[in-house]
């Protein structure tokens, strides 16, 4: 048995071999790869949450919900509760500064259930928004339903000239005086 104190190292003039870094490079690359999918993931995950936000937490929409829960012209029709469900269809019409939005919603009751359309106009971000119109059909036959509508707000004694086609136009001064027309061509 021959007794060798450098049992363990490389005969002389033997370079070790470099220790590759690929399993760092790999690593890394999979940690930055996790985290820009963890960003993209979190940045259309907010834009949904901004969208659903837009669509369901919209004021006129909500405005035009609520019309719809305490119409009269739909209780004497479906019964009262009214129930109003979320919106099944939403179709949008967007324009340079604003969007138009009609969201299609199931209205039920105790005595049967319809379909309704709430028609809102606004500025998307913003508490800037118009409902426009609600139409509701229960069994083919189409219900008139109050709510909705243009809010002219008129300050000042010089109101200069008003012009305006098509429409009728209904409102009270604030004298109590109550003044309706018919506008045309």
């Amino acid at each position: 048995m021959s007794f060798d104190p450098n049992q363990n190292m490389p005969p002389m003039g033997h370079v070790p071999p470099k220790k590759s870094g690929a399993l760092k490079w790999i690593l890394g690359g999979l940690g930055c790869f996790g985290l820009l999918a963890v960003l993209c993931f979190g940045g259309v995950a907010f834009m949904g949450y901004q969208g659903v936000q837009m669509v369901s937490a919209n004021p006129a929409y909500l405005e035009g919900r609520s019309a719809l829960e305490t119409s009269e012209a739909l209780e004497e029709v479906l019964g009262s509760p009214i129930t109003v469900s979320e919106p099944t269809n939403i179709q949008t019409n967007p324009g340079e500064n604003r969007i138009g939005m009609t969201y299609e919603v199931t209205i039920s009751g105790p005595k049967g259930s319809g379909t309704a359309e709430i028609e809102v106009d606004g500025q998307p971000f913003t508490d800037d928004w118009n409902l426009e119109s609600l139409k509701a059909e229960v069994d083919g036959q189409e219900i008139e339903i109050e709510g909705g509508g243009l809010d002219i707000k008129i300050e000042g004694e010089d109101m200069g000239k008003v012009s305006v086609e098509g429409f009728n136009i209904s409102f009270d001064t604030d004298d109590g005086v109550k003044v309706d027309g018919k506008a045309t061509n």
